[in-house]
């Protein structure tokens, strides 16, 4: 098989995966960890794992060129850790359905981006994909259905666009440093790092060890489990991915992010969607078929 053909997987995979936020999210808040601390340690927990594993793996993949250091710096604060604050502060402006709708904005974001850094061309087919993907999650989030408009605001809606333009940045930002032959593993260490320090002010570590100290095993579980599923191996395969094909498109595939996590609510939590709301679904993986026909950068025309 070509292996070409298998990287889009990789974005769909991390898509996927990111789609499961929301179950660890309701386990951990249940537990008395508020959103801040949820992210942070989060990002704690995934530097832990994943330097574990580099310096048991190869040391030398800690290393890193001076000249990445500003890249990473606003990929990881910017497009990582302040974008996740951002998007909470849209979702206390509007309805979390709207919020989600707008972040999914970064796939379009993507493909101004990738044209402005790195040539990759603004075509029809491309804009008709992620047009049709941004459709579907509309349709999947429930925002053509709700019926109370009175707390959507200009702000809100800014706040929300921005949310997506610094998602948007985190990938042009990780393709850079690809590009300068960093691996997955070394940009993403970093990014986890960084990302964690710079939310320390909003993290409340007495909450953590109420947490782990009211059922260590099961808690410790549950943060580990947090990182692999939400950060560590979403982010490596979304990174390789983006290494290895045109931005805007892997943003594009990984707009099956808000169906998986409606797939995940249904079958962990019994939540009913609506006929839209599978039609929404439907929707994308429609676009994201169409997405996958032409993976590559250089092939869509």
């Amino acid at each position: 098989m070509n292996v070409s053909k298998l990287v889009p997987l990789l974005a769909i995979f991390a898509g996927i995966m990111w789609g499961s936020v929301g179950v660890f999210v309701r386990f951990l808040t249940a537990g008395g960890l508020d959103n801040g601390t949820i992210v942070c340690t989060r990002m704690f927990v995934s530097a832990f794992v994943m330097g574990l594993f580099m310096l048991i793996k190869d040391r030398s993949l800690f290393r890193f060129p001076k000249k990445a250091i500003p890249v990473m710096l606003i990929g990881s604060i910017i497009g990582s850790a302040y974008m996740n604050v951002m998007y909470n502060i849209s979702i206390l402006q509007l309805h979390l359905a709207l919020s989600s709708v707008l972040l999914g904005m970064f796939a379009l974001w993507a493909i101004f981006l990738g044209a402005f850094f790195f040539k990759e061309k603004i075509t029809k087919r491309k804009n008709f994909c992620v047009c049709i993907a941004l459709f579907g999650v509309l349709l999947v989030s429930g925002a053509l259905e709700q019926t109370d408009i009175s707390n959507v605001t200009l702000a809100g809606v800014a706040i929300g666009l921005t949310a997506a333009l610094m998602y948007a940045i985190n990938g042009v930002t990780t393709r850079v440093m690809g590009n300068w032959g960093m691996s997955a593993l070394t940009i993403n260490f970093w990014y986890f790092l960084i990302a964690a320090a710079s939310l320390l002010p909003f993290c409340h570590w007495d909450q953590v060890a109420n947490f782990v100290a009211a059922s260590p095993l099961t808690s410790i579980a549950w943060l580990i489990s947090q990182s692999l599923v939400c950060a560590i191996i979403p982010y490596v395969l979304f990174t390789i991915a983006l290494n290895n094909m045109d931005i805007g498109l892997a943003s594009t595939l990984e707009l099956i992010e808000p169906a998986a996590g409606m797939t995940f609510g249904f079958l962990l939590f019994g939540e009913t969607p609506s006929l839209l709301m599978m039609a929404g679904v439907v929707v994308v993986i429609i676009a994201l078929a169409m997405t996958y026909r032409s993976p590559r950068k250089t092939n869509l025309t």
